[in-house]
């Protein structure tokens, strides 16, 4: 019987750890919170102010994620041409049949350097800080033991497994305008640099969130006033999986007159899915929904095989107030 129990906890420590390594939580369109991909990212955009939202639901609910966050620009004190962007974030992300749960949020600073005046290549470095905290809800907790109605030791275990991490992360970025009409941006990241650890089950292992390297490649071309086109690249890697998604992107304005512009766009996540991205922007509003239907062989063996994500953002420009001297008007005498 103790034989069986410890097998029991062995194979619910190499399941638990299998899924905290692949903990992190993945969007069909980075856009959203471009600085939770790569803190580099962070206060890279025109405006002064920046809010984000995001949220995800994929596999009848067995994954879902949200994402809060926020962002500013202020000027660097070391150079004129310079600046810096912070922002906070703040997460959830739920997996797997164990509910396996982390959430927190985080600080992230990237500092901007323009190499030209004319700002046609910058080089954008970043880092940042994560507290999270990673559990388990028991209540959500299915195994063959408990359909039976029997108790079941892992969900024991489970009751008991609740951890705090802090996670660094670092990160690089270049854009480059090679003309009026193209930009280019590249981004490297490494998440979880100081390959966090936590215990699980009674101190006895020490399972960590295994660094990942997020790599992002976008291209953006204004063909004319009416069309733009965006293809893009992101991929993922951590220890024993990883995720590559290509996209092209297109905006149209549909109306000279409209300030917004209809976006949509199709993706492929290899060997996972087919994306479909639809949505609309301005110069300060974007927001867009993404359709994915698994092409995997998961998808005969769930009813719904597919995931649905949400996302926006919106960015405040400050008014700056012209100085003007006052003009004192005098009266005859």
């Amino acid at each position: 019987m103790r034989l069986k129990l410890s097998l029991l906890h062995l194979s619910f420590f190499f399941i638990l750890t299998y899924q905290v390594i692949s903990q992190d939580a993945h969007y069909t369109n980075n856009r959203y919170a471009s600085n939770a991909f790569n803190p580099a990212f962070s206060g890279k955009f025109l405006g002064n102010f920046k809010f984000q939202l995001a949220t995800r639901t994929q596999y009848q609910s067995v994954f879902l994620q949200g994402l809060a966050g926020a962002e500013m620009n202020i000027k660097s004190p070391i150079h004129k041409r310079h600046w810096i962007g912070a922002g906070v974030n703040f997460g959830v992300d739920q997996s797997g049949s164990l509910a396996l749960t982390t959430t927190g949020g985080g600080v992230r600073i990237g500092y901007h350097l323009p190499m030209d005046k004319k700002n046609k290549t910058i080089i954008s470095i970043g880092g940042g800080l994560d507290l999270l905290n990673v559990g388990a809800n028991t209540k959500k907790y299915v195994s063959e033991t408990t359909l039976l109605n029997l108790p079941d030791p892992d969900q024991k275990s489970l009751d008991k497994f609740n951890a705090n991490v802090i996670s660094a992360n670092v990160g690089i970025g270049l854009s480059i305008k090679p003309s009026k009409k193209d930009e280019v941006n590249l981004g490297v990241a490494v998440m979880h640099l100081n390959n966090p650890s936590f215990t699980i089950i009674d101190n006895t292992k020490e399972p960590s969130f295994g660094s990942r390297f997020n790599l992002s490649a976008t291209y953006t071309k204004v063909v004319n006033k009416q069309f733009n086109i965006e293809p893009a690249i992101f991929y993922s890697f951590s220890e024993r999986q990883s995720n590559l998604n290509l996209q092209m992107m297109s905006s149209w304005q549909l109306n000279k007159s409209y300030e917004w512009r209809a976006v949509s766009g199709i993706a492929m996540r290899a060997g996972e899915s087919i994306d479909l991205i639809l949505g609309y922007q301005s110069n300060k509003f974007y927001t867009t929904v993404s359709f994915d239907i698994v092409t995997n062989s998961l998808a005969s063996h769930i009813s719904n095989p597919g995931g649905i994500e949400l996302g926006a953002f919106y960015i405040f420009n400050k008014d700056a107030k012209p100085k003007i001297e006052p003009v004192l008007f005098c009266p005859r005498l």
